[in-house]
Parts: C-alpha cells; structure tokens; sequence
C-alpha cells in the first residue's frame, strides 16, 4: 500500500492538468468566497452564501478523479498492473486518498474563511461551530467524496465521452436546478421531486435568506443520504474489481446491505422535522396552503370546559415526542374538544386511571370520548409541524402554534394565513424539554430545559440563541444574525406615540419576554406572526427592533380587527410603520367607490372586478397619505384610530376616511 500510495502521489503532482485544475479550483472558490465575504452583513448569511460553491466541488472533482483513475488504464501501467495480483485495487484506494486529502485541504480553506468572518465580526458565540463544523463535512467534504467515487467508477470501463455526459447529467440532479423545475409535478401521482430528492447531497435552502437561529441545513437524513451514495458507490466499485473472489463479494454484499439500511432510512424521513425551503406541494413554504386546499374548512367550537394544569413532557430528537398530561377543571362531560396541529399524529389517550379513550383526531381538531367523564386526560402523540422546527438543530414552537392540546376548536388557518391566537386562558404549567441543546421559555426556568407557572401560552425556542436583559426585560436573539434589538427609552416613545393617536392605556414591559422569530416561519403564509403578544411575552419579527418600532407594532396588536373594517386598518398600519407618499394628488371617490361594495378581493370572481377591486386598494392606501398631507399627519392618525377602536363605526370605513374634515 505505501509503495502504491507514493506512485499515486508521483503520478498527481508530475501532471501539469491536475494541478493546473486544483489551482483553478482553489482560485475560483478564493474569489466567490472573497465577494461573499465582503457582501455579507452576518455570519450566518455568509455562512449559507458559501454553501454554494459545494456544486463547483462536485463537479472539479468528479472530473479530476475520473481522468486520474483513468491514467493506469490507458498508460503503460496496465499491463505492470495486470501482472501483480490487487495491485489495480490498491493503485485505485491510494489514489482516491490523494484525491480526499485535497478536498479536505478545500473543505479546510472554505471553513477558514468562515472562522475569518467569525474573528471580523468579533463574535464570542463558540456554539456556532456546532452547525458550522458539521455543515462544511455534509455540505463539501462528503459530497465530494460521492464526486471521487464517481468518477473512480466511471474510470473502470467507461469511455470517455460517455463519463462526461454522466458526470454533467449527475451534477444537474445534486443541484437545485430539479426543486426549480419539477416542484410541483407529478406522475401518477407520485412527485417528481420525490425522485430526485435521492440525489439531493448538496447544501438546501441557500438561495433563501439564512435562518439565524436554524443555521445551516445538517439533519439527520442528509447524513443518511450521503452514506447510502458512499457505501452503494463503493459496493459497485468493489464489484467492478478485474479479479474478484469470495472475499470480494462478501465485502460489496454488507456494503450494499449497509446501503439499502441506509436507504431505508431516508424513504423514512417524512417523519422527521425538516426544512426545504422550495414549492413542492408539502414541503416548508407549500405545506400549509396544500393541506388546506385538500382538507375542507373546519368550523371553530369553543370549549364547554376549563384546563387547570398542564404537565407537558417534550423529546426533541429528528422529530417531536410528546406526552401530555391534562387536569380539568370539568369532570362531567361526555366528550371533550381540543386543537392539536395536525402534523402532530396521536398515539393514545388515556384518563386518570390509565384506561385507554376513544377519539377522533379530524386534521387540526380532537374529540375526545369519555362517557364517565374524567379528571384528567392524558395524550401520548408525536410528529413535526412544517415551518414551526423541532429537532436536532434548533426548536421553535411559539405559544399561538397547538402543539399541545387547547381547548376548544380553535382556527389556525384562514384565507392563506396562519391564524394568530393570542385569546387564551391563562393556565399552570409545567414543561420539560428533553433535548440536546438549552431550550428558553416565557415561563420561569426551575432546572435545565425544566419550566413551571401560570401563564396564557407557552412558547419554546432552542438553537443559536442567547438573552440578554435589557431593563427588565429579557431578550433573546441569535449572536449570528444582524437583528438587533434595541428598547432603551420605550416608555417615552409610548408616551409620544399614544399621545398622537389619543391612546390612554399604559404599555410595561417589565419582567417581559421577547423572542425574535426564527425567518424560517416568516417565510410563508405568515400573516400576523411578524408580531405576536402574549401577557408575559412577545415575539417579533422585525430585523430591527427599536423603542419606536415596538411601540407602534404594540399599539397595532392591541386594536380590533374586525372585517368589516379590515382595509382602513392596513392602510393605517403601513402608513404608521412606513410612513407615506409627500406627493399624492387627490383621489376621486369613482375610483375607490367599489370598495365599499366588498369587505375584501378574495369575495370577487369576476376577473376585472376583481383587478379593479386590487387598483382601488392602492390608490386607498394613497387617499391616506393625501389626508394627512392635507389635514396634517397627528389629526389623520388620531380620528382613524379613534374611528377603528370602536365596535359598531357609524359609517363604512371607506368613506370615513374619504369624507374626513369635509
């Protein structure tokens, strides 16, 4: 082996090409990373920016292996090699050496320029290089060990030619280019995207914008996948060995056993938390609006029952684990209604007494049937709840999401948006996280990743996250991102702002909670979620959040939102968070009339109305910068608050705002 490995490493470093093509390589991804080093505010956008470059990996080095495995057999080797028994086998692990120790020496210099944006941006946060370290291994290093092992198979009999077209058509379906085109197709009902998921070994998710918190894509199937191409490449290596024998055989034979457990694992993974930031019908940003359109609308119940306690057990592994333990205040109902997310597939439910209940678990509602009433119920259930993560990598499961169970059926989903319900009973709690990172809670902190007290909801964050108390309120946010948050003084930018709009209320936020949400959530179906407020806690999703910001996106939270008054209240709030247009003619009222006619587009069928309906809706939006350019921005801001607070306005919302001071 050593006499082979120092041939190997002759036959490299004397070839002008090869070195030649690894000075490219080393070049190329020196330049890429250099202009993403430079572009790049945070770390964790560099960090995924950098992930690109794992495609001009595969490629340099499926070519490379294939030409330099190639060499023995179309040289004067081949017949030297033909005369020594496992000479060729030997020849070919020694090159495939050579070819792994330069792809880590790659790896090693991507991760350098990491570590450099690391240092610049002066962060203390070691845990980081828990995600990065892994990542540059899942993301580089092995497939570019699938990408030697290619081409050191192709090199065995194939010409030329044809190995390049295979190596060029393989690189097409590792890249994202299949997630583009076939998302959402299907043959006979089964995706397409479902196939090429088995040749996804390259970074996801980079064209998005970097979760913070999540960081880089290393979940378990991924490593799973790698290791099916690793030992199912190996084992057909093996197999095209010129002088096989027993041990041959029996050495592919576990290879490929050890490959198709592998495999069966991966088929395995739609149990698992994962994010896949592109359109196929289930994935992160499709999966809300698909369901629904398959599942008919539910209609809300509320509870004819109370919760006194709940003593909530989660096991955060590749997915969610949960057992809940529930004292009712009831104990003489025949059936009991709750809301459980869907994704979440229950197991059992049990009362008091250990005694199995019947239910039904109907897409996000649960009945429960208990015909001698109960104490206590206790659900036993496990699953994953789409762009709402948990596992390995990072938890986010806020308080408005029913991943445990809530009283009542209660409306997560409508027209497109998740529905944010903040109206809930406050409750005891008690709450263990069993994980492998430090979860934060609203609740207070009784032990490690242990949480007890009375509150309305619950919300559980984990990943790259750290707090720090700022005036008594305790913040939490990523030490990789660039959000910031930033409230010194909110008392005086409250007291400002709810004098301009006529507001009495006092807002305190002492002994408060803010989270900042993951952009994962934020990137679909959203709706209210960019801010949600809770009695003891908030979660916001601003990049930057001020005493000024949070102040008005407070004053927001707490207005009604009712329907028929919908469209003056967005109108309001973009204007009070953005500002308006310094120049705006006057609208006349034929143009905005049809508003009055729909409470929103979505009651429309005719098309043109309904392209008139959304034309009307800007220039609306313009109406109330005119107003307040005309009446001047405090007394604007004042009368439609005042108007949007009331419960039954005296007139529709359209022509108070156009008939203002008239």
């Amino acid at each position: 082996m050593r006499i082979s490995m120092s041939v190997s490493i002759k036959i490299f470093f004397r070839s002008i090409i090869y070195l030649a093509i690894c000075a490219v390589l080393f070049l190329l991804s020196n330049f890429f990373l250099m202009r993403f080093f430079n572009a790049s505010n945070y770390l964790a956008e560099f960090h995924v920016a950098s992930l690109k470059l794992g495609i001009v990996g595969y490629i340099v080095f499926s070519f490379l292996s294939y030409e330099y495995t190639n060499l023995p057999r179309t040289s004067a080797l081949q017949e030297a090699l033909e005369i020594i028994p496992s000479s060729r086998s030997k020849l070919l692990c020694s090159q495939s050496l050579v070819l792994i120790s330069l792809l880590l020496i790659w790896s090693i210099n991507i991760f350098g320029w990491i570590l450099g944006k690391y240092a610049q941006l002066q962060i203390h946060y070691p845990a980081f290089f828990l995600n990065s370290i892994p990542s540059i291994f899942i993301d580089f290093f092995l497939p570019g060990v699938i990408a030697i092992l290619v081409g050191a198979l192709l090199s065995q009999k194939t010409v030329r030619e044809v190995a390049y077209c295979i190596i060029i058509v393989s690189a097409l379906v590792c890249s994202p280019v299949p997630s583009g085109i076939f998302a959402s197709e299907s043959i006979l009902g089964y995706p397409v995207l479902a196939f090429f998921d088995w040749f996804s070994i390259l970074a996801p998710n980079t064209s998005w914008v970097a979760d913070d918190i999540y960081g880089a894509s290393i979940e378990a199937y991924r490593w799973v996948l790698a290791a099916f191409w690793i030992l199912l490449l190996t084992a057909a290596i093996v197999f095209a060995t010129p002088r096989r024998n027993r041990k041959t055989y029996m050495m592919a034979s576990v290879l490929i056993v050890l490959s198709l457990l592998c495999g069966v694992r991966f088929v395995c993974r739609s149990n698992d938390s994962i994010i896949r930031k592109d359109y196929r019908p289930y994935g992160t940003l499709q999966h809300e609006f698909t369901y629904r359109q398959k599942y008919p609308e539910q209609q809300e119940l509320p509870a004819d029952f109370h919760v006194s306690k709940y003593c909530i057990e989660l096991t955060v592994r590749n997915n969610t684990k949960a057992t809940v333990r529930i004292e009712l205040k009831e104990n003489d109902r025949n059936e009991y209604r709750f809301t459980l997310y869907h994704g979440y597939v229950i197991n059992s439910i049990k009362d008091g007494n250990g005694d199995k209940l019947n239910f039904d678990q109907n897409g996000d509602y649960v009945t429960v049937y208990a015909p001698m009433g109960t104490k206590e119920l206790n659900f036993s259930y496990s699953g994953s709840a789409g762009k709402y993560f948990s596992n390995y990598q990072g938890i986010a499961l806020p308080g408005y999401l029913p991943y445990y169970p809530v009283p009542g059926f209660v409306k997560f989903y409508e027209a497109g948006q998740i529905v944010v319900n903040t109206d809930l009973e406050p409750t005891d709690y008690e709450v263990y996280v069993d994980s492998n990172m430090a979860v934060a809670s609203n609740l207070p902190k009784t032990d490690d990743n242990t949480f007890s007290g009375n509150a309305d909801a619950v919300s559980l964050y984990g990943g790259m996250i750290v707090s720090e108390e700022k005036e008594g309120i305790v913040c939490w946010y990523s030490p990789i991102g660039v959000r910031s948050i930033k409230i010194s003084g909110y008392q005086e930018a409250w007291k400002r702002l709810a004098d301009q709009v006529g507001e009495t209320a006092a807002f305190d936020l002492m002994g408060k909670t803010i989270f900042m949400q993951p952009v994962t959530i934020m990137a679909a179906n959203s709706g209210q979620e960019g801010y949600v407020e809770f009695s003891d806690h908030i979660i916001t999703a601003d990049w930057s959040v001020t005493a000024d910001s949070l102040c008005k996106q407070h004053l927001l939270a707490t207005m009604p939102k009712e329907k028929s008054t919908m469209l003056l209240y967005n109108v309001f709030s973009d204007y009070l968070i953005f500002g308006g247009s310094r120049e705006v003619a006057e609208i006349p009222w034929s143009s905005i009339e049809i508003l009055t006619r729909y409470d929103s587009a979505n009651e429309i069928e005719d098309l043109e109305e309904w392209s008139e309906y959304i034309e009307a809706s800007n220039l609306f939006s313009e109406l109330f910068s005119y107003k307040a350019n005309l009446l001047g921005e405090n007394f604007v801001l004042k009368a439609v608050y005042q108007y949007l607070k009331k419960s039954a306005p005296e007139c529709n919302q359209i022509e108070f705002l156009y008939r203002l001071e008239e």
